[in-house]
């Protein structure tokens, strides 16, 4: 599971990058719904982090995490704060379920949005504008 994330992840970051390796650098918010250290949940999430921040530095790419500390309440109200930092990208996980709303609001602002590990449900993304679905 863990080493399927990390190629996951390494997947999307050269996604992200072969459209922009000769422009100028870009942004990346990733919404973690964990801790940003190992703590009584285990030290998976931190270990998302690592790595990306790793692939982001390799490729030129302004990575910023934001941590909701395993609460699925606070990740929610986290999205004007993810919104206000104007990535060209963001990451989020569905954790506990909760990524349509967030998506939904994160694509009103024209942030196109990557499902890392737990994406939609096909009836969620059946929710989803055709203009929401491009982002």
């Amino acid at each position: 599971m863990f080493k399927k994330c990390f190629i996951l992840i390494f997947f999307l970051f050269n996604l992200l990058c072969s459209a922009t390796i000769y422009a100028r650098e870009f942004s990346v918010v990733f919404l973690n719904p964990g801790y940003p250290d190992s703590n009584v949940t285990g030290d998976f999430w931190a270990n998302v982090t690592g790595f990306m921040a790793a692939a982001a530095e390799d490729l030129n790419i302004n990575l910023v995490t934001i941590y909701a500390y395993r609460n699925h309440v606070l990740m929610k109200s986290l999205t004007q704060q993810v919104i206000e930092q104007k990535p060209d990208y963001v990451i989020l996980v569905n954790e506990k379920g909760i990524a349509l709303n967030i998506f939904k609001e994160i694509a009103a602002h024209e942030i196109p949005v990557f499902m890392l590990l737990n994406t939609l449900s096909s009836d969620e993304y059946d929710l989803l504008s055709q203009d929401e679905k491009t982002f």
